[in-house]
């Protein structure tokens, strides 16, 4: 399916993001000061993806998250992308996260999760 790759998961407390493409990696992680999101609190995460072609061999892809509809942050890269070569979504860990290029995470989600 490709090496790109969007991965969550919650590191020291705060909300983090890989997104791996073909063309590079956008990081992003959400830290609020005096919130953490490790609280045994439920907490409702948004991820947005978006393409925005600029000319025929450059895109712009911006990557969006917000946490309980308050905390927010996004990150931006520029390449010849239009879509992720994969269907994967890994949350809190992967079959192998240390494999993934550029995760920064490891296979340790305890916790609930719900639709």
């Amino acid at each position: 399916e490709g090496s790109d790759y969007l991965n969550v998961a919650i590191k020291e407390g705060c909300l983090s993001l890989t997104m791996g493409l073909a063309n590079g990696k956008q990081e992003m992680q959400i830290k609020p000061n005096k919130v953490r999101f490790d609280d045994n609190q439920w907490h409702k995460v948004s991820v947005h993806r978006r393409i925005q072609e600029i000319s025929a061999i450059t895109s712009f892809c911006r990557l969006s998250a917000v946490v309980d509809g308050v905390y927010a942050d996004h990150s931006h890269i520029a390449g010849k992308f239009t879509m992720l070569s994969s269907g994967r979504l890994y949350v809190g860990g992967s079959i192998n996260t240390r494999a993934l290029p550029g995760a920064r995470v490891h296979n340790n989600f305890v916790g609930c999760m719900r639709k």
